[in-house]
């Protein structure tokens, strides 16, 4: 019997395939398991989602047992393979290396580890010094990741900032080949700019066997068909469902204190049995079905071993 495929061996898989694999930013398990019934490819456990849920700004806060704590709920939530957003790596290279080995063991598929420097900012927020580590020291980074890992498996993404740190295109270029060359499974070309341009003709011009990732969050007007076809077999929707659930959220929570009623916002909310189907019920009352025990003979029956009854209980 063939053993089933691990998720590293599965995102593998997915990006073997002559089409773009799309995962999308998620931050606890209910956002891992709307992500897999929605039909992505995978999962992105979103530095910035993270860190977002736990009202704390994406500035390197998060420790990396926070981190890994909520990497591990995800994972548990979903068959879908995960890719760890894990900012700089949580420090120089030792950390790196200890970082590895315990999303490794935890089960995840990959991890995409930037060029910022420690402690990083996030690529998107404004008026924030942003400096990034030389390039030969991300590649001991780099180094260091694929030295740890103990299944071949086991991705290791290389990220660079350089062009949301303004640096340029020929540096952003001359990072992501050195960052190949260091033995990255997969080059992330970050870019804050509006116009999708600059990523598309960086694709254009990659020569290298290396695939790219890309995350089109400020330049949303290309589609993800473009973007493959111009070398980024990775695209990340990483942080949309984010902001859907804030403004959702928002919505109903100011509707129902404008209204002082819940049946104002009945008709845009998900009913119970969604609720309860999310988190398969069912799947638990088959289980108490199976282990309870049988009922004794008429006279026998002992009052303090009574099931509770289903109905009536919240």
């Amino acid at each position: 019997m063939t053993a089933a495929a691990t998720k590293p061996e599965k995102l593998r898989a997915l990006l073997s395939r002559p089409r773009p694999t799309l995962i999308v930013g998620v931050w606890d398990g209910l956002s891992a398991a709307l992500a897999e019934r929605a039909g992505f490819d995978g999962v992105w456990a979103s530095g910035l989602c993270i860190s977002t849920s736990m009202r704390i700004p994406d500035v390197g806060l998060v420790t990396m047992s926070e981190h890994l704590e909520a990497t591990r709920r995800i994972d548990r939530a979903t068959t879908l393979p995960v890719v760890a957003d894990v900012d700089d790596g949580f420090g120089d290279a030792i950390n790196v290396t200890r970082m590895v080995r315990e999303y490794e063991a935890a089960g995840i598929a990959a991890v995409c580890i930037e060029d910022n420097h420690h402690p990083k900012r996030n690529s998107l927020y404004g008026g924030l010094a942003r400096k990034l580590v030389t390039a030969e020291e991300f590649v001991v980074k780099i180094r260091a990741a694929r030295d740890a890992r103990r299944d071949p498996s086991f991705l290791v993404i290389a990220r660079t900032e350089a062009l949301v740190a303004e640096l340029g295109h020929d540096e952003a270029m001359r990072r992501a080949q050195m960052y190949a060359a260091a033995g990255a499974d997969m080059v992330l070309v970050h870019s804050k700019d509006r116009d999708p341009a600059p990523i598309l003709e960086f694709g254009k011009q990659w020569t290298l066997a290396t695939p790219l990732a890309a995350v089109p969050t400020t330049y949303p007007s290309v589609g993800t068909r473009e973007l493959f076809d111009h070398g980024y077999r990775l695209i990340i929707l990483a942080n949309q469902g984010l902001r859907a659930s804030i403004s959702a959220v928002t919505d109903v929570f100011k509707t129902m204190i404008e209204t002082e009623s819940a049946a104002t916002v009945e008709d845009r909310i998900a009913p119970l049995a969604d609720v309860f189907s999310i988190v398969d019920m069912e799947g638990v009352r088959r289980l108490e079905d199976r282990l309870a025990e049988p009922e004794p003979p008429a006279g026998r029956r002992d009052p303090s071993k009574a099931r509770i009854p289903r109905e009536g209980c919240d």
